[in-house]
């Protein structure tokens, strides 16, 4: 009789002879509640790794541009050094050539100067000289 109710009923984990056991019951479903719970944070922990590992993943490029600006602003500092080099020097050489112009200049208004000056007293001599028929030109 009993392997005839084992054929109709089946056989069921946590069953003896088609009657449920209270006990192992509770026990079985607190276990299947423990597993989904654990599932559950199995799966909030691999979707907080993979977070965690974008998070990472963001950071390094994050880095890595960094670097790269940092080379960039080096390169820009030291063009800016050259280029402030260049323009001194350009200033210095035109500062020399203004005084060597300036000089330049006063020396061509000295002589200009002295030019007519002496044409000048060139022509105040030839009124002051007399001239031929007695009289003052």
């Amino acid at each position: 009789m009993v392997e005839h109710f084992a054929l109709v009923l089946g056989r069921k984990p946590n069953h003896s002879r088609g009657v449920g056991i209270r006990a192992v019951n509770r026990v079985g479903e607190e276990m299947i509640k423990l597993r989904e719970q654990i599932e559950a944070l199995d799966q909030r922990a691999a979707a907080a790794q993979e977070r965690a590992e974008v998070a990472e993943q963001r950071a390094q490029a994050a880095e890595q541009c960094a670097q790269v600006m940092e080379a960039q602003v080096c390169a820009m500092v030291q063009s800016n050094a050259q280029l402030q080099e260049e323009q001194q020097s350009q200033r210095d050489e035109l500062n020399s050539l203004r005084d060597t112009q300036s000089g330049e200049v006063a020396r061509l208004v000295r002589q200009q100067l002295d030019q007519q000056m002496a044409d000048f007293l060139t022509r105040i001599n030839s009124f002051l000289q007399p001239s031929s028929n007695g009289q003052i030109s």
